[in-house]
């Protein structure tokens, strides 16, 4: 079958039969739509097909969206294989923070703020309207998606990270270092690395409160889960409380080497340990159970539950890594493919985030960059035949 420049069908033809031409075929699309059969494959410059062909650019799509696609022989993809796209961002350096909530997908680098309302795969918007503090994560809490201001003295709140976002209290002499909710109160840690903040609103608004009494004389970083604040400190130490208005706690059985500590579904993580992390279910008032997951030089950073899977990532120099397991006490953890010492000299990775058929993870190697692939879902054809290749993947339409 031959189409000619003017969008004339020429059949094949057999020896000695004359030629077949359809003429005035430029209502192409009239022909019998049962002619495409989902998984074939069209060159085409028209900008205006219909949905249910796709452009031949190599991109993932989950099976999800196209079910009729398992019968084709396209490339699969998937969780446990090593085909995850990657896109890189247009900054020369910066740590990726990467969370998905609302039905958003948003990725902060550095000061910038990306966001995506579809998957990872489609087109990343930055917001212009906001300028983020580089050293403190964006987090969604309480309804509301939130970060550091630039000069890191105020949060900043939105439950539409596309658009604006409001400025909270501010605070003066430190610099927010990180920031929780939880009971009813906004929680903070400064610079100073002692006493915490608080204000008990739905927002982050009003005037900060100084615990004073906290006995906190190192904070890392602060979380909330199941009715506790607990803080991680310089050395080990880890105290918690129900508010965040008095005394806190001291986990006597602290002393780990730790960095930080997180609420990972039901169970309080520290992390940033060599070679492993340690875990106590429900609260952080005891000693912590430590697991070994890999080799001894991954500093694993982060851990998240998706998909009915604790994924813990972390970098050494060599690359990132990334382990699973589908119990937090398990003593066996599997590595993902993909991610054994994938290359880059960076060091830091985001966590794990997975939504409606989507894996992606954030990575600095040393530019900041996303790994993305679609759970059971395939891989497009990517192809340049001098025109935009298309392919059929929904029986609608012709």
């Amino acid at each position: 079958m031959i189409i000619t420049p003017n969008m004339e069908l020429h059949l094949p033809q057999l020896d000695g039969e004359p030629p077949n031409q359809l003429a005035n075929t430029s209502n192409f699309e009239k022909i019998d739509a049962n002619t495409w059969h989902i998984g074939d494959i069209r060159p085409s410059a028209r900008k205006n097909l219909p949905n249910n062909w796709l452009l031949c650019n190599g991109s993932p799509v989950t099976a999800l969206d196209y079910p009729l696609l398992s019968e084709t022989n396209l490339e699969k993809t998937g969780f446990l294989l090593t085909n995850w796209t990657s896109v890189n961002f247009p900054v020369s350096s910066g740590s990726p923070n990467l969370i998905n909530a609302d039905n958003y997908w948003v990725l902060k680098i550095e000061g910038d703020i990306y966001c995506n309302t579809k998957n990872p795969s489609a087109p990343w918007v930055k917001n212009t309207s906001v300028a983020a503090y580089t050293y403190v994560k964006v987090k969604y809490l309480n309804g509301y998606f939130v970060c550091a201001n630039s000069a890191g003295t105020a949060l900043l709140y939105t439950t539409d990270p596309t658009g604006a976002w409001s400025v909270g209290a501010a605070i003066s002499g430190d610099i927010i270092k990180d920031f929780t909710f939880g009971n009813g109160y906004w929680t903070i840690i400064t610079n100073n690395s002692t006493n915490p903040r608080y204000i008990q609103n739905n927002t982050p608004t009003g005037t900060w409160v100084t615990n004073t009494t906290s006995g906190i004389t190192s904070a890392e970083n602060i979380t909330f889960g199941n009715g506790y604040f607990a803080v991680y400190g310089i050395g080990g130490l880890i105290r918690y409380r129900a508010d965040p208005t008095g005394a806190f706690s001291l986990n006597t059985q602290s002393g780990s080497t730790a960095r930080s500590i997180e609420f990972v579904n039901g169970n309080f993580v520290l992390l940033g340990i060599e070679g492993g992390f340690a875990y106590r279910a429900n609260d952080p008032a005891s000693a912590f159970t430590a697991r070994t997951v890999g080799v001894s030089t991954i500093q694993y950073s982060n851990m998240s539950f998706k998909n009915g899977r604790f994924i813990l990532s972390g970098a050494v120099n060599s690359g990132l890594n990334a382990y699973y397991a589908t119990s937090i006490t398990a003593t066996t953890w599997t590595q993902i493919p993909k991610f054994n010492n994938t290359s880059g000299t960076g060091a830091v990775s985001s966590a794990m985030e997975y939504a409606d058929g989507w894996w992606a993870i954030g990575y600095s190697s040393p530019n900041p960059i996303l790994y993305f692939t679609a759970e059971n879902g395939f891989k497009l054809p990517e192809l340049a035949l001098g025109v935009n290749s298309y392919i059929k993947v929904a029986k609608e339409g012709w």
